[in-house]
């Protein structure tokens, strides 16, 4: 009882110390208690992310260790300086944490509009489905070609935790014996702000949708023959805002 009474106090505090900063519009959640208890402390978060196994295939965040970042909110507010983030898949959530000091918050997701995780010399960038909807926000997209006033190439994540299935003897054979964090990618295309329309990296199926935006690439694929893929599909939505 007395250590969930701490843990209690140190999420109370860590939302009023980030506030007292100036950032009022990131609050905390007892939902992610477990990873406030490691304190940020561990090299990486593979000791609070697993479950029914000491071994965890995959990950239920997007880099395996906190990383510089920029969060910017829907006031045109932005923050990055000494600030640690990391995006859970699973969750949807942004974590948030200073420098050197353990407390850790959770980012209110009806506040924020983009963010960037920095690592190894990449950035990636995020963001809010709410702003391609009047729906409340759900989901981060990565944005892999960003242009809102004519076309961005978006690309979801959907991580889920699949516990190991002790009785598929094929899988037990190929030693998947593991719980893991499984990834279903989407890929969707946006014009303006418009509903992002999901793509399929098929020539037909992509040709369907762009014609259903009123643009016509059929001499562009015509002009770059070979395998649709994420490198394909980047290189020509920025051809096309061109």
């Amino acid at each position: 009882m007395k250590y969930k009474i701490s843990l209690a106090a140190l999420l109370f505090y860590s939302a009023s110390a980030f506030s007292q900063a100036g950032t009022n519009s990131i609050a905390m959640s007892n939902e992610f208690a477990m990873l406030a208890a490691h304190g940020g402390s561990a090299t990486s978060f593979s000791t609070f992310q697993g479950y029914s196994s000491s071994q965890v295939d995959g990950t239920q965040f997007f880099l395996p260790d906190w990383s510089k970042g920029e969060i910017a909110l829907n006031d045109k507010e932005v923050f990055n300086n000494g600030i640690l983030l990391a995006y859970d898949k699973v969750r949807q959530e942004v974590f948030i944490k200073q420098k050197d000091v353990a407390d850790i918050l959770l980012g209110t997701k009806e506040s924020i509009n983009t963010f960037t995780l920095k690592d190894a010399g990449r950035e990636y960038n995020f963001v809010n489905s709410a702003v391609f909807s009047n729906v409340k926000p759900e989901v981060y997209y990565q944005v892999l070609v960003a242009d809102l006033t004519k076309l961005s190439l978006l690309k979801y994540t959907k991580t889920t935790f699949v516990k190991a299935d002790k009785t598929d003897m094929m899988k037990q054979r190929e030693g998947n014996v593991y719980d893991a964090f499984v990834d279903k990618v989407t890929y969707y295309i946006s014009k303006g702000k418009a509903e992002p329309q999901q793509i399929q990296f098929k020539t037909k199926s992509l040709k369907k949708t762009f014609a259903d935006l009123n643009i016509n690439i059929d001499k562009y694929i015509s002009d770059h023959p070979g395998s649709i893929d994420e490198d394909y599909m980047i290189s020509m939505v920025k051809e096309l805002n061109k």
